[in-house]
């Protein structure tokens, strides 16, 4: 099985990954933010062409997702904006969130399908997911962000909140669950943990080998066990639900690789 193949990363994923590393995942603040000598160097381990990592670059710079700029050693750096990172951090927290959900509601008349559409990717970004049309759901997340982001884009007016902190209803909850398909959530999140698996511990690989797969490894991950879970209590989840061992997993191999992580960064990086 080449987990490359099964599970492959976009050119945005692949030029993010090193960005997210620097300001999320590594806590040395000394390291250079990624250089495109070092998002290259990941990108091609990812199949991704060079014109296609400049093309990715120089589109999220111009959403302002992305800061370009010239260290003190005119090396050209490249960094993901707060805005960006805070949704990371939304999502990544769902595990101590109360619980309850929140209704996301949007309205827009038909000719603005371009301000539906940037609603839509902000609300995926933060973990929502689609309920009914124009109605997305999530756990109780901090929405001062999303708020934040909504009033930069002047779209604010057009979307509507509902707090729900307890639903108390069982029928409601079988009904919600029965639409993100839980059971078959369970049975694909069990093949992954152990496609996952065999990818990182895979014995007898070199140094060069062992820091590009946790690097694939990542925005695989979080792309599956946090922004595409669903957003639901443990409580209402089937006991073999793997989630927490896929991510224990993860974990365990970037506190076992993290010096030789750090070490190939700086290395690739300067």
């Amino acid at each position: 099985m080449d987990f490359r193949k099964k599970y492959p990363l976009s050119a945005r994923e692949a030029v993010y990954t090193p960005m997210i590393l620097r300001g999320g995942t590594f806590t040395d603040g000394s390291l250079p933010y990624p250089s495109l000598n070092g998002i290259r160097d990941f990108a091609a381990y990812c199949g991704i062409r060079d014109g296609a990592v400049r093309t990715a670059l120089s589109r999220a710079h111009a959403e302002g997702a992305v800061r370009i700029y010239m260290d003190s050693g005119k090396v050209t750096r490249y960094r993901l904006v707060e805005s960006q990172m805070e949704m990371g951090l939304t999502v990544s927290g769902r595990q101590n969130r109360p619980e309850g959900f929140i209704i996301a509601v949007f309205s827009f008349a038909t000719e603005e399908e371009p301000a539906r559409a940037k609603v839509r990717e902000t609300l995926k970004y933060y973990g929502f997911k689609k309920l009914a049309q124009n109605t997305y759901i999530n756990g109780r997340i901090e929405t001062t962000g999303l708020r934040k982001v909504m009033r930069a884009f002047g779209l604010e007016k057009n979307l509507y909140l509902f707090d729900c902190p307890s639903v108390d209803d069982t029928d409601l909850i079988e009904k919600i669950l029965s639409v993100f398909e839980i059971g078959k959530r369970n049975k694909f999140l069990q093949k992954f943990h152990r496609d996952l698996a065999d990818f990182l511990e895979e014995k007898n690989l070199d140094t060069e080998e062992i820091v590009h797969r946790m690097y694939y490894a990542g925005p695989v991950h979080w792309t599956i066990c946090r922004v595409d879970e669903p957003p639901f209590p443990p409580k209402y989840l089937p006991a073999d639900y793997p989630l927490d061992s896929i991510l224990r997993l993860y974990e365990g191999m970037l506190r076992k690789h993290g010096k030789t992580l750090v070490t190939h960064y700086r290395k690739v990086n300067t």
